[in-house]
């Protein structure tokens, strides 16, 4: 993705967030994550996705879900299931 983007003259971009920063980018805008550049620094996030009611993701089909739960009217989530560690 990374040498189509360059042929494409789309240059790479890096978020430097501060302390309270949000960034929010529409999901068919290529990206990914990199390296922390400062070990010592913590990377936390809060990553959620929404889309119509009318509309179920494709990672529903693709990875083990809860499938959507109605939490009250016309209002629904999901979250992946993760593998127990003993």
């Amino acid at each position: 993705m990374r040498a189509q983007s360059e042929a494409a003259g789309c240059p790479l971009v890096r978020f430097h967030p501060k302390k309270g920063d949000a960034l929010i980018w529409h999901a068919d805008l290529v990206h990914g994550g990199s390296k922390r550049e400062l070990a010592q620094v913590t990377r936390h996030s809060l990553v959620t996705h929404f889309c119509p009611v009318n509309v179920d993701p494709e990672y529903l089909e693709t990875t083990p879900s809860s499938g959507k739960l109605e939490h009250a009217p016309g209002c629904f989530y999901c979250y992946p299931l993760r593998e127990t560690r003993d």
